[in-house]
């Protein structure tokens, strides 16, 4: 069952076991909420430096042992997000003690008011988000 009005709203289905399959991009404001599912997030493995983020990635998994040396994650530019985009970045392996993980903001954009934050303990993980403009938050 579709359900289409006249003020645009859209409602597919009628029943909790109606599946609906779509191609292309789906663009989403406001909260997303999945009853009986989960939304799985895209993890990037890092393994080399320095290492380029960009807007797709959420969890920035580095493989620290592999690079072998401190590392640099280089967030996008705060203006080419959504406002409330987060990033997780995450020593997987352990070795951020030895092998320093920076996170630099670029651009003129900071992270808490600084240029850059630095993991150092082991599987040390930060969690980031930005407003979309000129700034990222540790939260």
């Amino acid at each position: 069952v579709i359900n289409l009005d006249v003020s645009g709203s859209t409602k597919f289905g009628d029943t909790p076991d109606d599946t609906h399959q779509y191609t292309g991009s789906v663009l989403i404001n406001g909260p997303l909420v999945v009853n009986g599912g989960s939304v799985i997030m895209n993890r990037t493995v890092v393994s080399t430096t320095p290492f380029n983020a960009v807007s797709s990635s959420h969890f920035l998994a580095v493989q620290t042992a592999a690079i072998a040396e401190a590392s640099t994650v280089n967030l996008p530019a705060a203006n080419t997000l959504r406002n409330g985009q987060s990033f997780v970045i995450k020593d997987e392996q352990g070795t951020a003690n030895a092998n320093n993980i920076n996170i630099v903001a670029t651009g003129g954009n900071t992270i808490d008011g600084q240029v850059s934050v630095v993991i150092e303990s082991p599987f040390g993980a930060i969690n980031l988000y930005t407003n979309g403009s000129d700034k990222f938050f540790i939260y």
